[in-house]
């Protein structure tokens, strides 16, 4: 699903870091739309900027997939704390020309969890353990060090062994397969996802049982 926070007028900062270490560049000025996913289905937060480029960026900041991209934005509304997210480019589009020297094109990005976590491998075994607590494992071994968020686990019913030789990602969806709700005893659909604030994982049970 698409954040939206349609009741409010966003302000935010974007800015795009040059891959060799260099400093971050503002390209809210140029920047014609931005959208942050966050899917149920999908491990980590998506990131899509549409660019509106008049002034040669990517002549100027050569983007070869290694930049990183840092948005803050707010809604406006109370209670509701800025949000900082940052992302790996992995992608951008091809250019197309709107007018005169302008260009439109899209960067596509990931949180960085999302790339490194392909290179770490869970070569370890659990023995007749909670689903929830290998998670819980996994994950503060694995992602949290990276991506410095926490998890929220829901408790899982039985014990269970399992032998991993594959990412931290696979190993959680694996385990998410597997889960059985502790307290909604007919929920055996788990899924691995990330919000704004932090990783979750959860039986689609709890998620209806929850205010929207």
């Amino acid at each position: 699903m698409k954040s939206s926070f349609s009741v409010y007028d966003i302000e935010y900062s974007l800015s795009l870091l040059n891959y060799n270490g260099g400093q971050f560049v503002d390209i809210k000025r140029i920047t014609a739309e931005f959208n942050i996913y966050e899917d149920l289905f999908n491990n980590s937060l998506a990131c899509e900027i549409v660019l509106l480029d008049s002034i040669g960026l990517l002549e100027r900041l050569p983007i070869v997939g290694d930049e990183k991209i840092s948005l803050t934005f707010k809604t406006g509304a109370q209670g509701i704390p800025n949000v900082t997210l940052l992302f790996d480019v992995y992608k951008v589009s091809e250019r197309k020309v709107v007018e005169e020297r302008s260009h439109l094109y899209f960067i596509l990005g990931v949180v960085g969890e999302q790339i490194a976590c392909k290179l770490e491998s869970v070569s370890q075994s659990f023995i007749n353990q909670p689903i929830s607590s290998i998670v819980s494992t996994i994950f503060q071994k694995h992602l949290a060090p990276v991506s410095g968020k926490k998890i929220d686990v829901e408790s899982t019913f039985g014990l269970h062994s399992f032998v991993f030789g594959t990412n931290p990602f696979n190993a959680i969806n694996q385990l998410a397969s597997e889960a059985n709700s502790a307290k909604y005893k007919d929920s055996t659909s788990f899924i691995f996802y990330e919000d704004t604030e932090q990783y979750n994982f959860k039986s689609i049970s709890s998620l209806f049982d929850q205010d929207s």
